[in-house]
């Protein structure tokens, strides 16, 4: 079962890559995968699933409040 729709995925690879960014030719966390083995282990567990993507949630409100766009942009 997924615990993402395709847009918190997107999501959270751009969040993960700020928070581990590429460098000295390492890709960054989300380019790397780690938001497939977060999904995955959230996916089993309901409150983990909701607290993420509650997270996410807020992520892009306040983006979108504070700076008329989204985490991606």
């Amino acid at each position: 079962m997924s615990a993402f729709v395709e847009a918190d995925r997107r999501l959270l690879a751009r969040v993960l890559n700020r928070l581990l960014p590429a460098g000295e030719g390492f890709p960054a966390a989300g380019d790397l995968g780690v938001s497939t083995y977060v999904e995955d282990a959230i996916g089993r567990d309901p409150a983990a699933r909701r607290l993420f993507l509650d997270g996410l949630a807020a992520i892009a409100a306040t983006c979108h409040a504070r700076h008329g766009k989204t985490f991606e942009d």
